[in-house]
């Protein structure tokens, strides 16, 4: 008899383990910020107007780590405080007449910040056409999130990743166990 209590008891553990990690899962799923950037520009015949916005579609508040303008030229730019987007547009849109700029902390669940803003005459040129915007963030859980003009990518946080690759190789094996069916 004890032996099957011995069973039952480690069997309630496991169950109570594999319940937790699937909450723990879902919680992460859930407060992760889903981050993308739209750039806008318009034209309305003697001047053109540049917009650059980081959008937060998802539920959970974005920890921002880095922001790094890719310029056509290879060259990529870090912003920070001391040298943010205000700077770049100062240096490379010599001819702009209005211009504005922000360097968010973070960014909270469905929200959008608008990076920088700038207008020039239509007869002049922007400096910055072809830059592209990477942002790296964090969700509140520690995941990474990488956002480019092509999309974003999230890596998991060391903790979490250790116990999602063991659990893709246990279902990988369960997998490879099971007959095929054609």
């Amino acid at each position: 008899m004890e032996v099957m209590e011995t069973f039952l008891v480690f069997l309630a553990l496991v169950i109570a383990s594999i319940t937790l990690f699937i909450q723990r899962q879902h919680n992460r799923k859930e407060l992760l910020p889903i981050l993308n950037t739209v750039y806008e520009q318009n034209n309305d015949g003697n001047k053109h107007l540049y917009q650059f916005w980081l959008v937060n579609n998802g539920h959970g508040t974005a920890i921002i780590k880095s922001i790094n303008l890719n310029l056509p030229s290879g060259e990529v730019i870090e912003l920070s405080n001391q040298y943010s987007f205000l700077h770049v547009i100062e240096e490379y849109v010599p001819d702009r007449t209005r211009m504005s700029n922000s360097l968010p902390i973070s960014l909270s669940a469905s929200s959008k910040e608008k990076l920088y803003s700038f207008e020039i005459p239509s007869n002049c040129s922007n400096g910055l056409i072809g830059s592209s915007v990477t942002v790296v963030a964090e969700s509140v859980y520690g995941d990474c999130i990488t956002v480019t003009n092509e999309g974003f990518n999230v890596t998991s946080n060391p903790k979490d990743a250790v116990f999602e690759s063991a659990l893709n190789v246990v279902i990988d094996a369960i997998i490879r166990l099971l007959p095929k069916r054609n």
